[in-house]
Parts: structure tokens; C-alpha cells; sequence
């Protein structure tokens, strides 16, 4: 199983030519379970993970039940799990997914779990159709994660991912919609998990064919291959057809073993573009091609964050690293896992904002406190803090009290509104309520009034009492209120052991003579 997520561009993808240019569509996440030989020089690298694992699914976390999850084709729930990486992959919490216009593509050809199943005809349960049907494996993956788009399975054989990755394109640049997700699965035998050394990708275009006629469905055509390959875009079409021979002379190289990826000569100091071919032939004769660009090239790879990050570790030494599963033995896996990763050169504010907010969290939370000096070393279950129960992931309801005078004081919050501003903007009341001068505040805040008007509000309150000539004064009473009223009219209760008084200064004076009243 593999497949990646897209996020078109801010423009469609066209031809590109001189005259007319648009940006690409980016690829944003990546991931893989598949069995392949232990070739080093192929700039893949493999897990240890059991090769025989593939009936492992924690099919709670993706909302079926048991029985249901038994009669499963473990192509469904490879597909699942290879989903969930690929948002993780993309930083795109599954809240965000939910409800979105996105699209799943899945291409397939492989039905050894319906062969198996189908031998005897009294093993079939009400669950077989979806359980072992290749037609739903796009749907599931919509269906778990909520996506709304386009779901659907391709099978042009060995070709089928990449049909997948022209008709998502397509949809893309139809504005059909918003995300894509292409993904291919074809379980034959039992998988391990690998990880693809593979740099971000921008997809320049994509193009496919039927082969030509020839003497038997399944013999290829070298004609019509080429062709595919010459078809999109124009411009690139033209050079290589009228330069075939020059593939030297350009640096272009013919990839006929396995091999790294290419990285920039020494005196190249600007974004060079690495530029791929793919090339897929499905044997009925269904053609796919696609031409694939490093991001680099197209986008900063720090997009502008060095400086704050830096600005951030010049206050701070230690960071709050969350992380959240939803169960026990997934939480404790999750923190296992994380030190696998080459963090040598990998940024800790990065690694935190990452955790916190590129991430999707059900109900078992932990969190370590790390530095950057000491960072591997606290990616342990020994330094994992969790909290003593799950938490409901449910909404929460919210509510905003907003005080009157002297709670502040000048710049408070600033701090917290300076480490921490996407978190703290992104909490939302359901229910504000004020005293005394916070009413303006929660009237700002429920969107009542401008900000402009508050201003005003609170300008002009301030005025008038201090044009106020009345010899008042305010204490505050720890009584109830019941006691009280034995003794006073109350104007306020601040709780059910403290009252606000508000009079005349010799009727307070008066007052805090009285015994059943204390006053501070």
C-alpha cells in the first residue's frame, strides 16, 4: 500500500510552455507498508517490524467493531492505517479532514482475499460485500475519515496508481476538489513497513494512453509507450523530441537500476530543479506518465520560519513535547517510535509546534518536557507524564468570565499571547459573561459591539465616575447571601459566600460595625 495526499496550488495546473506558467500541484504527505529485498543503494530503508503483521488493526480507533473488522480484506486496513500517515505525514489534523471536500483515489488489482473468502460459500457473513469487495476501498477511507469528495477505485493493472494521480490532477484542476488523496494497494503477500527517502515533490504534469493494436492484448507497444511519455506538457515535449540524443549533454539521466536521488553540485548555490519521469504500463496497454519537480525548487524550505525559531530559542530552553493515542500501548508505541527519526538536525520549536498542532488527538495524552541538547534522551517512557484517565475529545463548552477592575494589570498575557499565539487564538467560548467594567469586554468579546465602541464605552465609564461628586465606597462581604438580608438589601452576589456592597461611605462604615457581617 502506498499513496500521498495533494493540495492543488493557488492556480490550475496547465502546460507548461514559455508563455504560460501556473504553479503545481504540491505533494504535502507521504507513506508506504510494502515487502521489498534489503537493497541499501535503492534509497529504501526498512523497518524490523514483523513481516507477518498484517492482521494487526486497531479497528476502534477507525469507528468498526469486531465482527466487522474479521471479514475485513487486510488491504482495507492497511489502507486505513496508511491513510491516517499520510494526513500525519501532511500535518493535517483529522478534525480538519472531516467534512472536507477531499478526494480519494485507489488504484488495485489484487483479489486474493475475495478468491480465499469465496471457496466456501457457507464462510460468507453480511459483512463479506463490504469486507472483502475491492470496489470499497476508497470508500472506506472516506467514510473513516469523513471526506466528502470524489471516492473511487481504478484497476488498469500495473498502472493504476498512476491513472489514480491523472484523474486527481484532473479533479484538482477542475476544482472538483479541494484535496486529493491517491493511493495504490495490491497485497499479495505479507508486508512490512518501509519509509521512502524521498525528497517533497510539486507534480508538473501528468498524461495517459492506450498502447496501438498489437498481435496479443497483453504484448506491449514500444510506440505507444514512448508516445505517453512525449504527450504532456508541449514544451517539454518539443525539447526532448528534438533533442533525443542529448540527454548527456543536459544532465538528464536514464534510470535503469536503483539509485539515490541526485543532490546539488557544490558551486550550485540557487534552487535547482530535479526533475522526474515516471513511468507506468499497465499490460492490457493502459499507459500512465507523470513529470515530478523537488519542492525546493518552487518553494523556501523554511518558508520563512528561521528567524522566529531562533528568536524562540533565545528566550526559551525547554519545550512542552505533547503526544496522544487512543489507547494505552498506541501512546506508549507513539514516543517509542519518535526517537527512530533522524532529530540530529531537526529543529525542537518545529518538532513542538508539530506535536501540538499537526496532530490529531483522541483521548490518551502524555507529554515529555524537553531541550534541544537533550532532546533523544527524554524521548523515553521513563520522562512520559500522562494524565490518569482519557480525556473526551467531544467539544467542550467554554465559558469566558470577564472581571472588573483591578484583576489586570499592564501587559498581562503579553507573555503568553507572544509563546503560544496559535493555541491561545484558537480557543473559542461558547458562553461570556462580565462584572462591573469586564460587561464591555463580553460584549466585545460575544461580538456585540467594535472594538471602537468598547474603547468608547470604557473611555466614557471612567469619566463620569470620576465626575462622580457622592461620597460612595465598595467593599466586598464573606458572608452568604441569606445572612445579609437579614441586615441590608443586596445589590450583588459574587458567590455563595461573598457579596459586593456599593453605598454611601458613613452607611459602610455603619455596616462593618454590624456582627454577622465580615468584611475584607
Amino acid at each position: 500500500m502506498n499513496g500521498f495526499p495533494l493540495w492543488e496550488s493557488s492556480k490550475p495546473l496547465v502546460n507548461e510552455s514559455p508563455q504560460n506558467k501556473a504553479e503545481p500541484i504540491a505533494i504535502v504527505g507521504l507513506d508506504c507498508q510494502v515487502k521489498l529485498p534489503r537493497d541499501p543503494s535503492c534509497g529504501i530503508s526498512l523497518s524490523m517490524d514483523d513481516p507477518g503483521n498484517i492482521c494487526a488493526f486497531e479497528n476502534d480507533f477507525f469507528g468498526i467493531n469486531n465482527l466487522e473488522a474479521t471479514y475485513m480484506d487486510p488491504q482495507q486496513r492497511k489502507l486505513l492505517e496508511v491513510a491516517f500517515e499520510w494526513f500525519e505525514s501532511a500535518g493535517v489534523p483529522l478534525e480538519k479532514v472531516s467534512g472536507s471536500s477531499t478526494g480519494c483515489y485507489v488504484g488495485n488489482f489484487a483479489v486474493d482475499f475475495q478468491v480465499m473468502q469465496t471457496r466456501d460459500p457457507e464462510y460468507l457473513h453480511r459483512y463479506s460485500a463490504t469486507g472483502m469487495g475491492t470496489t470499497i476501498l476508497g470508500n472506506r477511507v472516506s467514510h473513516a475519515f469523513n471526506s466528502i469528495g470524489f471516492s473511487l477505485v481504478l484497476d488498469t493493472a500495473c498502472s493504476s496508481l498512476l491513472y489514480c494521480l491523472h484523474v486527481a490532477v484532473a479533479a484538482l484542476e477542475a476544482g472538483e476538489c479541494e484535496t486529493a488523496i491517491v493511493a495504490g494497494a495490491n497485497l499479495i503477500r505479507l508486508a512490512t513497513r518501509f519509509g521512502m527517502v524521498i525528497p517533497s515533490a510539486q507534480i508538473r504534469g501528468t498524461t495517459i494512453n492506450a498502447k496501438w493494436k498489437t498481435q496479443g492484448i497483453a504484448l506491449p507497444n514500444a510506440d505507444g509507450q514512448s508516445t505517453v511519455i512525449l504527450l504532456h506538457p508541449g514544451y517539454y515535449r518539443n525539447r526532448i523530441h528534438q533533442s533525443k540524443n542529448k540527454c548527456e549533454e543536459w544532465g538528464v539521466n536514464i534510470i535503469a537500476q536503483p539509485g539515490a536521488w541526485p543532490t546539488a553540485k557544490p558551486f550550485q548555490s540557487a534552487p535547482v530543479v530535479r526533475r522526474a519521469d515516471v513511468n507506468s504500463f499497465g499490460y492490457g496497454g493502459t499507459n500512465a506518465h507523470a513529470i515530478i519537480d523537488n519542492a525546493s525548487a518552487h518553494v523556501p524550505s523554511n518558508n520563512g520560519r528561521t528567524g522566529r525559531a531562533a528568536e524562540i530559542l533565545g528566550t526559551r530552553k525547554t519545550f512542552l513535547l505533547p503526544f496522544s493515542a487512543s489507547t494505552q500501548d498506541s501512546l506508549e508505541a507513539r514516543v517509542n517510535d519518535l526517537p527512530n527519526y533522524d532529530l540530529e538536525d531537526a529543529s525542537i520549536v518545529d518538532l513542538a509546534y508539530t506535536l501540538g498542532l499537526r496532530r490529531s488527538h483522541p483521548g490518551r495524552w502524555g507529554f515529555t518536557v524537553a531541550s534541544r541538547n537533550g532532546l533523544r534522551d527524554r524521548l523515553t517512557l521513563e520522562h512520559l507524564r500522562t494524565l490518569p484517565k482519557a480525556i473526551n475529545n467531544s467539544p467542550s463548552k467554554l465559558a469566558y468570565v470577564f472581571t472588573g477592575q483591578g484583576a489586570q494589570w499592564a501587559g498581562m498575557c503579553k507573555e503568553l499571547f507572544a509563546e503560544f499565539p496559535s493555541s491561545i487564538r484558537g480557543v473559542q467560548p461558547s458562553t461570556v459573561t462580565g462584572h462591573s467594567s469586564g460587561d464591555i469586554a463580553a460584549a466585545f468579546a460575544a461580538g456585540y459591539i467594535s472594538s471602537a465602541e468598547a474603547i468608547i464605552a470604557a473611555y466614557y465609564q471612567g469619566y463620569v465616575v470620576g465626575k462622580h461628586i457622592m461620597d460612595g465606597a465598595m467593599m466586598a462581604a464573606g458572608m452568604s447571601r441569606e445572612a445579609a438580608e437579614e441586615a441590608i438589601v443586596v445589590a450583588g452576589v459574587s458567590g455563595k459566600s461573598g457579596l459586593l456592597v456599593s453605598t454611601l461611605r458613613k452607611v459602610l462604615q455603619y455596616l462593618e460595625m454590624l456582627p454577622q457581617l465580615t468584611f475584607f
